[in-house]
């Protein structure tokens, strides 16, 4: 096994491995240990210069990747839309089949939505890494691709052999599907709808008493 240098080299069954020793106190030791197949005993051995060449390799395993976030507002200033980024790739070909990525929360239905909300609340996210990409990846076909539940946990296995470069993308698109959805809870959408309507009001009444000097701004 070689020493990774990117996300893109590692896969999420190698970071799901490696991930309580990534907590706290960095073990390096046994992180080194087990990209390069060296025991315990032989990485302590290593003169220094080549152990900090190692750390230094691997130190983008400690790097938190954070999404880049866009909003879209209602006239209100109420939130109308969230959008992620990176948006997870198009295409992907794992375990012999390619499959394609939802591209829009549009794409989500009821149960795939309870299903992301409940893994996202899961205690240990990384540990469902590769049940996420299922639920954002479906097996592409020449026509058209759909999500099956059933093959669900079939789909997921073959993500364990994905790269991090994959699944940190299907996470922020599922922040996205359940930050959407909320935005369109009933409650928020009357609110948005209160906000709006009371706008409106208040901009039909300055115009009626000649002081919407800057209508276009309240509009």
């Amino acid at each position: 096994m070689s020493i990774p240098f990117s996300f893109n080299q590692v896969t999420i069954e190698q970071y799901q491995t490696i991930y309580p020793h990534l907590q706290g106190e960095v073990d390096w030791s046994r992180i080194i240990s087990f990209f390069t197949g060296k025991t315990i005993d032989e990485i302590e051995s290593l003169p220094l210069k080549e152990y900090k060449y190692y750390i230094n390799s691997l130190a983008f395993l400690t790097k938190e990747v954070k999404p880049k976030i866009a909003f879209k507002y209602y006239l209100s200033g109420l939130v109308k839309s969230v959008k992620y980024k990176p948006q997870p790739k198009l295409i992907t070909w794992q375990g012999g089949n390619f499959y394609k990525a939802s591209r829009s929360v549009n794409d989500i239905n009821t149960g795939r939505y309870i299903t992301i909300k409940t893994l996202m609340e899961h205690p240990n996210l990384v540990s469902v890494l590769h049940e996420l990409c299922a639920l954002v990846y479906e097996p592409a076909s020449y026509l058209s691709f759909k999500y099956d539940g059933n093959k669900h946990a079939e789909i997921a296995d073959k993500f364990l052999k994905a790269p991090m470069s994959i699944a940190q993308p299907s996470v922020f698109f599922c922040l996205e599907v359940l930050m959407n959805w909320n935005l369109n809870t009933q409650d928020y959408l009357e609110g948005v709808m209160t906000t709006e309507n009371l706008l409106k009001e208040m901009t039909t009444e300055l115009k009626e008493n000649g002081l919407a000097t800057f209508g276009d701004g309240l509009t």
